[in-house]
Formats: C-alpha cells, sequence, structure tokens
C-alpha cells in the first residue's frame, strides 16, 4: 500500500514545484507582456486584448511571443 501512496506523492510535489517556478517565471516579466500572457489565459481572442490594452493585434502578438520565449527560456534554466 506504501508503494502505491508514495510516487502519488511524489508526482503531487513535482506538481507544486513546478507550478512555483512558473509562477516565479511569470512574475519576472515585464508587466506588459505579463498582462499579455495572462489575458491569453482568459480565452480571448488577440483582438480583443489589443482592443482592451489599446494595441493593434500584430504588437499584441510580438510581445506575446517574446513574453512565451523568456518563459521558456527561463523555466529551461531551473531546469523546468
Amino acid at each position: 500500500m506504501l508503494e502505491t501512496i508514495a510516487p502519488e506523492a511524489d508526482e503531487d510535489y513535482d506538481s507544486i514545484n513546478l507550478m512555483q517556478l512558473i509562477e516565479s517565471a511569470i512574475a519576472a516579466l515585464p508587466a506588459r507582456q505579463r498582462s499579455f500572457l495572462l489575458l491569453t489565459a482568459t480565452g480571448l481572442h488577440a483582438n480583443e486584448i489589443g482592443d482592451h490594452l489599446g494595441v493593434a493585434a500584430n504588437t499584441f502578438h510580438v510581445h506575446l511571443h517574446r513574453a512565451r520565449a523568456r518563459l521558456q527560456k527561463a523555466l529551461e534554466a531551473e531546469g523546468g
């Protein structure tokens, strides 16, 4: 019984650790990139987010791409 519980506990710990890494990496993004990334998570489309923030959809996509690249680089540096 203990053998079946232990792997689940390790998976929970790994998930929590990964979430903490992601939260830290997002918090380290420049404010504009962070807001674009978080607004994307709400399910809004690029045009809607651009209108909300007063930027063109292309500008939004550029900042979102940069935010994702920074986030990926930060997570890779942490071994995530």
